[in-house]
Protein backbone atom coordinates (compact mmCIF):
# COMPACT_ATOMS: atom_id res chain seq x y z
CA UNK A 1 0.00 0.00 0.00
CA UNK A 2 2.84 2.42 0.75
CA UNK A 3 4.62 1.65 -2.50
CA UNK A 4 1.58 2.31 -4.69
CA UNK A 5 1.18 5.82 -2.82
CA UNK A 6 5.06 6.48 -3.22
CA UNK A 7 4.67 5.75 -7.32
CA UNK A 8 1.23 8.02 -7.65
CA UNK A 9 3.40 10.55 -5.86
CA UNK A 10 5.92 10.23 -7.87
CA UNK A 11 3.80 10.24 -10.88
CA UNK A 12 1.93 13.55 -10.11
CA UNK A 13 5.55 15.35 -9.13
CA UNK A 14 6.84 14.59 -12.92
CA UNK A 15 3.13 15.77 -14.25
CA UNK A 16 3.39 18.85 -12.27
CA UNK A 17 7.68 19.34 -13.40
CA UNK A 18 6.07 18.57 -17.19
CA UNK A 19 3.07 21.32 -17.16
CA UNK A 20 5.53 23.76 -15.47
CA UNK A 21 8.43 23.33 -17.82
CA UNK A 22 5.58 23.49 -20.75
CA UNK A 23 4.34 27.02 -19.72
CA UNK A 24 7.70 28.06 -19.01
CA UNK A 25 8.35 27.49 -22.75
CA UNK A 26 5.28 29.17 -23.53
CA UNK A 27 6.00 32.69 -21.76
CA UNK A 28 9.20 32.72 -23.15
CA UNK A 29 7.61 32.09 -26.86
CA UNK A 30 5.20 34.99 -25.89
CA UNK A 31 8.04 37.47 -24.94
CA UNK A 32 10.29 36.66 -27.97
CA UNK A 33 7.05 37.12 -30.06
CA UNK A 34 6.61 40.67 -28.43
CA UNK A 35 9.79 41.71 -29.05
CA UNK A 36 10.72 42.64 -25.66
CA UNK A 37 14.51 43.14 -24.95
CA UNK A 38 16.29 43.78 -22.17
CA UNK A 39 19.06 45.41 -23.72
CA UNK A 40 20.35 48.43 -21.33
CA UNK A 41 20.07 52.03 -22.29
CA UNK A 42 23.46 53.30 -23.50
CA UNK A 43 22.62 56.94 -21.99
CA UNK A 44 21.38 56.27 -18.46
CA UNK A 45 23.44 55.36 -15.36
CA UNK A 46 21.38 53.01 -12.74
CA UNK A 47 20.09 54.70 -9.47
CA UNK A 48 20.35 58.16 -11.04
CA UNK A 49 17.33 59.19 -9.05
CA UNK A 50 19.25 58.89 -6.18
CA UNK A 51 21.41 60.65 -4.47
CA UNK A 52 21.13 64.90 -4.31
CA UNK A 53 18.50 66.36 -6.19
CA UNK A 54 20.15 67.94 -9.69
CA UNK A 55 19.62 71.46 -9.79
CA UNK A 56 20.90 71.71 -6.47
CA UNK A 57 24.07 73.08 -5.31
CA UNK A 58 26.74 70.47 -4.35
CA UNK A 59 27.91 70.97 -0.47
CA UNK A 60 30.98 72.19 0.76
CA UNK A 61 33.29 69.37 2.02
CA UNK A 62 36.13 69.89 4.37
CA UNK A 63 38.46 67.24 2.99
CA UNK A 64 40.85 65.66 5.12
CA UNK A 65 44.20 64.71 2.09
CA UNK A 66 46.17 67.41 2.97
CA UNK A 67 48.11 66.93 -0.40
CA UNK A 68 44.83 68.24 -1.57
CA UNK A 69 44.13 71.48 -0.45
CA UNK A 70 41.16 72.99 -1.51
CA UNK A 71 39.51 71.35 -4.18
CA UNK A 72 37.36 73.66 -5.77
CA UNK A 73 33.85 72.73 -7.27
CA UNK A 74 34.16 75.63 -10.10
CA UNK A 75 35.35 75.14 -13.39
CA UNK A 76 34.15 76.50 -16.77
CA UNK A 77 33.94 72.92 -18.22
CA UNK A 78 31.98 71.24 -14.53
CA UNK A 79 33.46 68.93 -12.32
CA UNK A 80 32.86 64.99 -11.60
CA UNK A 81 33.42 64.00 -7.71
CA UNK A 82 33.44 60.59 -7.60
CA UNK A 83 32.60 58.32 -4.74
CA UNK A 84 33.74 54.92 -4.17
CA UNK A 85 34.63 52.52 -1.76
CA UNK A 86 37.82 50.55 -1.10
CA UNK A 87 35.92 47.38 -0.46
CA UNK A 88 33.93 48.06 -3.86
CA UNK A 89 34.56 45.36 -6.32
CA UNK A 90 32.97 47.94 -9.11
CA UNK A 91 34.78 50.85 -8.31
CA UNK A 92 38.45 48.36 -9.24
CA UNK A 93 36.98 48.52 -12.82
CA UNK A 94 36.30 52.19 -12.59
CA UNK A 95 39.66 53.48 -11.05
CA UNK A 96 42.38 52.86 -14.08
CA UNK A 97 39.54 54.51 -16.34
CA UNK A 98 40.11 57.81 -14.63
CA UNK A 99 43.24 58.83 -15.74
CA UNK A 100 42.90 58.01 -19.55
CA UNK A 101 39.28 59.84 -19.00
CA UNK A 102 41.21 62.82 -17.72
CA UNK A 103 43.40 63.07 -20.72
CA UNK A 104 40.28 63.02 -22.72
CA UNK A 105 38.83 65.75 -20.85
CA UNK A 106 41.46 68.04 -19.27
CA UNK A 107 39.39 71.06 -18.53
CA UNK A 108 37.44 69.22 -16.09
CA UNK A 109 38.04 69.07 -12.12
CA UNK A 110 37.97 65.99 -10.73
CA UNK A 111 37.49 64.86 -7.11
CA UNK A 112 37.61 60.72 -5.79
CA UNK A 113 36.03 60.66 -2.29
CA UNK A 114 37.22 57.19 -0.81
CA UNK A 115 35.07 55.53 1.96
CA UNK A 116 37.86 54.14 4.14
CA UNK A 117 40.69 54.88 6.10
CA UNK A 118 43.86 57.14 4.66
CA UNK A 119 45.85 53.78 4.37
CA UNK A 120 43.22 52.71 1.89
CA UNK A 121 43.21 55.75 0.05
CA UNK A 122 47.34 55.51 -0.23
CA UNK A 123 46.59 51.72 -1.30
CA UNK A 124 44.02 52.98 -4.25
CA UNK A 125 46.10 56.08 -5.29
CA UNK A 126 49.44 53.72 -5.04
CA UNK A 127 47.85 50.57 -6.86
CA UNK A 128 45.99 52.78 -9.63
CA UNK A 129 49.02 55.71 -10.10
CA UNK A 130 46.19 58.49 -9.77
CA UNK A 131 47.14 61.62 -9.85
CA UNK A 132 43.79 63.12 -8.91
CA UNK A 133 42.55 65.09 -5.91
CA UNK A 134 41.49 62.33 -3.49
CA UNK A 135 39.94 62.21 -0.05
CA UNK A 136 38.47 60.19 2.67
CA UNK A 137 34.47 60.47 3.38
CA UNK A 138 34.24 61.41 6.77
CA UNK A 139 31.10 60.48 9.32
CA UNK A 140 30.15 64.52 8.81
CA UNK A 141 30.03 63.79 4.54
CA UNK A 142 27.73 60.93 4.36
CA UNK A 143 24.44 62.65 5.05
CA UNK A 144 25.43 65.34 2.44
CA UNK A 145 26.28 63.44 -0.19
CA UNK A 146 23.61 60.50 0.46
CA UNK A 147 25.48 58.16 -0.40
CA UNK A 148 23.73 54.91 -1.36
CA UNK A 149 25.56 52.78 -3.52
CA UNK A 150 29.44 52.66 -5.00
CA UNK A 151 30.82 53.79 -7.41
CA UNK A 152 28.50 56.85 -7.38
CA UNK A 153 29.24 59.65 -9.51
CA UNK A 154 28.49 63.39 -9.47
CA UNK A 155 28.64 65.87 -12.50
CA UNK A 156 28.42 69.39 -11.67
CA UNK A 157 27.66 72.69 -13.37
CA UNK A 158 30.22 75.57 -13.15
CA UNK A 159 28.21 77.31 -10.74
CA UNK A 160 28.67 74.05 -8.72
CA UNK A 161 24.98 72.39 -9.15
CA UNK A 162 24.39 68.87 -9.65
CA UNK A 163 23.13 68.56 -13.36
CA UNK A 164 23.93 64.37 -13.82
CA UNK A 165 24.40 61.93 -11.28
CA UNK A 166 24.11 57.65 -11.28
CA UNK A 167 26.72 54.90 -10.80
CA UNK A 168 28.98 54.43 -12.82
CA UNK A 169 30.04 50.83 -12.30
CA UNK A 170 30.81 49.81 -15.82
CA UNK A 171 33.90 50.75 -19.04
CA UNK A 172 31.57 53.63 -19.97
CA UNK A 173 30.10 54.51 -17.14
CA UNK A 174 32.57 58.45 -16.00
CA UNK A 175 31.86 58.91 -20.50
CA UNK A 176 28.06 58.49 -20.09
CA UNK A 177 28.01 61.07 -16.71
CA UNK A 178 30.10 63.55 -18.43
CA UNK A 179 27.77 62.94 -21.90
CA UNK A 180 24.90 63.56 -20.00
CA UNK A 181 26.05 65.96 -17.31
CA UNK A 182 27.18 68.38 -20.71
CA UNK A 183 24.49 67.97 -23.00
CA UNK A 184 22.18 68.74 -19.77
CA UNK A 185 24.69 71.63 -18.53
CA UNK A 186 24.26 73.26 -22.60
CA UNK A 187 20.85 72.77 -22.62
CA UNK A 188 19.99 74.82 -19.98
CA UNK A 189 22.53 77.59 -20.67
CA UNK A 190 20.74 77.61 -24.33
CA UNK A 191 16.99 77.93 -22.37
CA UNK A 192 18.55 80.70 -20.23
CA UNK A 193 20.20 82.90 -23.06
CA UNK A 194 16.66 82.30 -24.79
CA UNK A 195 14.97 83.45 -21.85
CA UNK A 196 16.95 86.26 -21.40
CA UNK A 197 16.72 87.43 -24.79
Amino acid sequence: MLFEYFNLSYLVLWVLVCLLTYSNIQLVQKVQALGIKRTPNPNHLPLNDQGISSGDLFPELTLVDKELGNWNSVSTEGSIVLITSFMCSSCKIVYPLIEPFLKKHPAINFLLLLDGDQNDLESVRFNYNLTVPMSTITDEMREPLKIRAFPFGYFLSPEGKVVAKGVVGHESGLDVLFRNGHETHLITENMKSTISA
